[in-house]
């Protein structure tokens, strides 16, 4: 029934990577964040192509599984319009210094370059452009859990048969956790497919066990280059619809990832 829907979104992004120098054995971390938010305006066929991209989650506590072309690499922002808000947005975390965030296009800001990032109630702000006046609200971004048994499971080989335990301490009610493991077929630099396995689990239980029905979808091996990346992510909704739009999307993350091999 309508021409087009509008879309406001934010996001606080931390990503911390870890990685086993050559002839190394002990996990060495890189962590790196950013904050990403704007204006977007859907066609109908537009908002059906996207709302796959933005939202295709399993339930809580179950996992799905697949296969993409190449390292999966992609994403983005999806095909859309977007809407001028100003030359920048605000984003004010609960303790430290503002967030200013410039256009990097029409209605898409961006900074990027955070030596890291904190949980906790942001405000959103921009001072309104030629399509979007100016909004403020709050929205919440996850605090992130601590994964206890990272290290056991970095360095050990994960049977496939035996399903895989992750356990943590952490998190609050704005958030779950979203579990993906992921292994490759072909050269490390330009393999042919990757397989992945992901689930989504509530933060309270403290722990998940990934079943071997989906581990089975993983390759195994050295030259597999796998990881498990569990994150700290924001509940959807989480962000109350500001007037004149027709919807929002919190996509505050903390990420955490590990090299691993299966067998």
């Amino acid at each position: 029934s309508k021409s087009s829907v509008k879309v406001v979104f934010a996001q606080v992004l931390q990503n911390t990577s870890y990685s086993v120098p050559p002839g190394g054995n002990n996990l060495v971390p890189s962590t790196s964040a950013k904050a990403v938010g704007g204006f977007l305006s859907f066609t109908p066929s537009q908002f059906s192509a996207a709302v796959p991209q933005l939202s295709s989650k399993a339930s809580l506590g179950s996992c799905v599984t697949g296969v993409v072309a190449g390292n999966g690499s992609g994403g983005g922002v999806p095909a859309s319009t977007g809407l001028d808000g100003g030359a920048s947005i605000t984003l004010t975390p609960p303790s430290g210094s503002p967030l200013v965030l410039p256009a990097v296009a029409t209605g898409q800001y961006q900074l990027k370059g955070l030596p890291s990032a904190v949980g906790g109630t942001y405000q959103f702000s921009n001072p309104g452009g030629a399509d979007v006046g100016a909004l403020s609200f709050g929205f919440p971004v996850p605090q992130p859990i601590v994964w206890t048994n990272m290290t056991q499971i970095a360095g050990s080989m994960i049977d496939r048969t035996q399903g895989l335990t992750i356990t943590w301490t952490g998190g609050n009610a704005n958030s779950f956790l979203d579990i993906i493991g992921a292994g490759q077929i072909g050269p490390g630099n330009n393999p042919t497919y990757t397989s992945y396995f992901e689930c989504e689990a509530p933060t309270g239980p403290s722990q998940f066990t990934v079943p071997p029905a989906a581990l089975f979808n993983i390759p195994i091996g050295n030259n597999a280059f796998a990881y498990i990346m569990v994150n700290t992510t924001s509940l959807p909704g989480s962000i109350a619809i500001p007037a004149g739009f027709d919807g929002t999307d919190n996509l505050s993350q903390f990420q955490i990832q590990i090299p691993v091999v299966f067998r």
